[in-house]
């Protein structure tokens, strides 16, 4: 700036200038970070893969080697949550933080009916979980029943994500009312309130609502300032309440609101087009969320059961040439048995693992897409589906495949196979 009024250079082109390059920086930096969490969540899916690979191969040491399940199981529930927290930890350092939704105390009312309703269904939740895991209804599957019981909670998430479409729709609009507003102000050269007073009979669609009630407020003489605070909390958008600030000081201070309005306009429209970009990388890290989940559990649930089939076959051999002495101390100790362990406990260990590190998942998405956080309750139900249908139909497909399958202890079920 020294520099700049040395050479006789206006202070208003400086500042211009010196806006529309803070701008390009900001702008290639958040591309470079969409770029960087890109590679980070592919090296993070890898680690993923080489995890369910090394599941698939660990459950079947008990039957080589003598190897504790239960232990295993453990470690590989510990390397996934691991996978998990590093995930939102890397998120959380190269992602370029950008919310949805502001921080603001002033909620919209689709917000706080959305609060309004939380308690009252994660108690049903609770509810539900306890009486079905207790009473374990008509022999049921543990997973089925878990699905069943949490589902109530994609109420909260589906909300959560219409609300969330509602504030990117008001984000989508602002800039046009934001340039009418400016223009009007310097044309007319009058008042907020004096220019807002005609303005509000024109269509600016879904924040018709919040300007009027913005026009209201200044009617009986609220402060400039406050007025345009509840517009930007009612509206529910970051992008509104900061863009939005910045147009009322400018205002208050006598500044040009006409230059002010485009420049902000200018500036919205490119984060909106950022955030375009950020959304499709949001839509490309879901889809290989849930592909890594069903990956990962089938791979689980069909090795775990290739040990129970496997074991019922020893178990039958051994048993078969035990009445000859003299064959069965030449096959005794030949292979280790995984013994008297319940497979259908180790089944159920495997599925709340895998539950925890659906959650994770769930959670990761609304990081990576800046979304409202409660709406990852509606990803995490369908992924509790998802990963219900695979514990059932895995097994069940093994059974149909291997005669053998119906000895050993079956799927995550509350009913011993018979």
């Amino acid at each position: 700036m020294s520099a700049a009024f040395d050479f006789g250079e206006r202070l208003d082109y400086f500042l211009l200038q010196e806006q529309s390059a803070v701008m390009e920086d900001f702008e290639t930096e958040y591309r470079q970070s969409l770029q960087t969490m890109s590679l980070v969540q592919d090296a993070l899916v890898s680690l993923t893969i080489a995890v369910a690979f090394m599941m698939a191969v660990a459950f079947m040491l008990p039957l080589i080697m003598g190897y504790d399940i239960y232990v295993l199981v453990a470690l590989s529930g510990a390397s996934l949550l691991v996978i998990d927290i590093l995930s939102i930890i890397f998120i959380d350092l190269f992602l370029t933080h950008d919310d949805i939704c502001h921080k603001l105390p002033i909620k919209p009312k689709e917000y706080l009916e959305m609060k309004a309703m939380f308690m009252p269904i994660l108690a049903v939740v609770f509810v539900l979980l306890i009486v079905v895991l207790w009473l374990r209804p008509f022999g049921l599957w543990v997973s089925l029943l878990v699905a069943f019981a949490v589902s109530p909670l994609a109420i909260i998430g589906y909300n959560a994500k219409e609300f969330e479409g509602e504030v990117i729709k008001k984000d989508m609009a602002f800039p046009a009312f934001v340039r009418s507003l400016g223009g009007s102000m310097s044309a007319r050269g009058g008042s907020l309130y004096g220019t807002l007073g005609p303005l509000r009979v024109h269509e600016f669609g879904v924040l018709n609502e919040p300007v009027e009630r913005l026009y209201k407020r200044l009617l009986i003489r609220c402060d400039k300032f406050h007025s345009w605070l509840y517009f930007a909390g009612e509206t529910g958008s970051s992008l509104i309440q900061r863009f939005g600030t910045i147009f009322i000081q400018v205002v208050t201070l006598g500044g040009d609101p006409e230059k002010a309005s485009e420049i902000i306009s200018n500036n919205f429209i490119k984060l909106l087009s950022l955030r375009e970009l950020r959304l499709q990388l949001a839509s490309s890290v879901k889809g290989v969320y849930y592909g890594t989940l069903v990956g990962v559990s089938g791979s689980a649930f069909a090795s775990l059961r290739m040990v129970g089939i496997l074991d019922a076959t020893f178990k039958k051999s051994f048993s078969a040439i035990a009445s000859t002495p003299s064959v069965a101390s030449l096959t005794q100790g030949l292979l280790p048995s995984v013994g008297n362990i319940d497979m259908l406990l180790v089944e159920e260990i495997l599925f709340w693992i895998l539950v925890i590190h659906a959650f994770f998942s769930a959670y990761s998405i609304k990081m990576v897409d800046g979304g409202s956080r409660w709406a990852c309750f509606l990803d995490f139900v369908i992924m509790l589906w998802l990963l219900a249908a695979v514990s059932i139909g895995v097994p069940a497909l093994f059974d149909l495949v291997f005669s053998t399958g119906s000895s050993a202890s079956g799927v995550v079920s509350g009913v011993t196979p018979t």
